[in-house]
């Protein structure tokens, strides 16, 4: 029982040190935002040293797992500070890591593992299964990168897995 007990503070102590470290990393971006919007408008050269010393600040700030949803909705308010300006494909994969962790792991609502393993397929994806384990055989393109990306972010490895396995039996029940 000590042991638990012991385990147990020690898990909380990790968590209070993440979001200590979250937290102070977004208290760096605030001071940098501050620092940066207080500046003279035709002062550049400062202005680009800020700039690019908050920018170092963000990617500390993303470089962490989110907690909590006030930690994801930091890092949605700072990428999407303008709507019609995207982020990249990491940021983008970190934030839905955030939310696969935040909402438990859960299946996604959204991803159809037919529909995904059959546009694998087409662009000339494949599979095995070695040991009752199944291996995705992803040829090189930019179209099955996206669908790699999809198969990530929506975390639908599992799904497409079930539904192979559920083929390899039809196969073996006919």
């Amino acid at each position: 029982m000590a042991t638990t007990t012991q385990q147990a503070a020690g898990d909380h102590a990790t968590t209070v040190a993440r979001k200590r470290r979250f937290d102070e990393a977004l208290d760096v971006w605030r001071e940098r935002d501050e620092f940066l919007s207080s500046l003279p408008y035709d002062d550049q050269t400062r202005i680009d040293v800020a700039v690019d010393a908050k920018c170092a600040a963000e990617h500390a700030i993303f470089a962490l797992p989110c907690e909590t949803i006030h930690d994801l909705r930091a890092k949605l308010e700072l990428i999407f500070v303008d709507p019609d300006v995207l982020s990249g494909p990491e940021i983008v994969s970190g934030l839905f890591k955030d939310v696969r962790t935040l909402d438990g792991g859960a299946s996604s609502p959204t991803f159809n593992a037919a529909a995904w393993l059959r546009h694998f397929e087409y662009m000339g994806g494949g599979w095995i299964e070695r040991e009752g384990d199944i291996v995705l055989m992803v040829p090189e393109g930019r179209a099955v990168d996206y669908s790699m990306w999809m198969l990530e972010t929506r975390n639908g490895r599992k799904a497409v897995h079930d539904l192979i396995r559920q083929r390899i039996a039809e196969r073996r029940a006919s």
